[in-house]
């Protein structure tokens, strides 16, 4: 039988999402079920968990091989709490995806970026100039999945020493991974005193036609970068993203050190 990668290279995500979740089915004590559907890019909807005597940890331990199998291979998931927002049903719902690294995504659903770390570039990511870098937060990594990049789409991530915004609000990115690791790098330990806190991501997406500028907002903060930073005021749409890597330590070490 194939894997869930293989079906998903194929672009077959409905025989990917059967195999992940035989996967599941096969780790899951007894006393409940799970269902999923696939949902946009590289995504899977919880579509149902169920135990059959609640409140017993059944739920929790769902979600915990859920959520490991869903790193294991990569896996975004989105869940859609039942009920309406303010109710007893919806709220604990949430509160109980939230404990598992899911996010309100603004619309209903909750997202939970895969939290995976990468030793290298993952495989089909080119890094030999046809991609470009773009380093965020990761509680936006949802957002930016459903509109693309947007020129002053979010809060600044590019502020001077006293808060502003550098620039115009442009769409900001890196010619190498290399480059972007380092700036990432720097920005997760001035946030968190660590690498890899699963604070910060890395947008990797396609190099189109449209044309880009250097960006000399921040000279100093260049200094050693393999090719020049850049910069433009036109949005990065959906379909051109190819991936998104949060920033692990393994990356950060295997990136900076070839």
């Amino acid at each position: 039988m194939k894997t869930f990668k293989q079906y998903l290279t194929e672009s077959n995500k409905y025989e990917a999402t059967a195999v992940f979740e035989k996967e599941v089915q096969e780790q899951l004590p007894n006393g409940g079920s799970v269902r999923f559907e696939p949902y946009g890019e590289n995504y899977l909807e919880i579509e149902d968990i169920t135990a059959n005597s609640p409140g017993r940890g059944w739920g929790t331990k769902a979600m915990k091989i859920i959520t490991s199998l869903a790193d294991d291979n990569h896996i975004n998931l989105m869940a859609l709490p039942r009920g309406k927002p303010g109710t007893g049903t919806h709220d604990r719902l949430a509160e109980f995806y939230e404990r598992f690294g899911f996010e309100d995504a603004g619309d209903g659903a909750y997202h939970r970026e895969s939290q995976a770390p990468f030793a290298m570039a993952p495989e089909g990511i080119d890094t030999n100039g046809d991609n470009l870098y773009h380093v965020t937060l990761s509680r936006y990594v949802p957002k930016i999945r459903k509109l693309g990049l947007v020129p002053m789409g979010s809060d600044s991530n590019w502020t001077t020493g006293d808060g502003k915004r550098y620039g115009n609000g442009e769409v900001y990115a890196f010619q190498t991974l290399k480059d972007a690791v380092n700036w990432a790098s720097d920005w997760d330990w001035s946030l968190t005193s660590s690498w890899g806190s699963g604070k910060i991501s890395i947008v990797v997406f396609k190099r189109d036609s449209e044309e880009w500028e250097s960006d000399d907002n921040d000279t100093l903060s260049q200094s050693g970068k393999q090719k020049p930073w850049l910069k433009r005021m036109n949005t990065v749409n959906p379909s051109e993203i190819v991936d998104v890597i949060p920033l692990s330590q393994d990356l950060v070490v295997d990136t900076l050190r070839g």
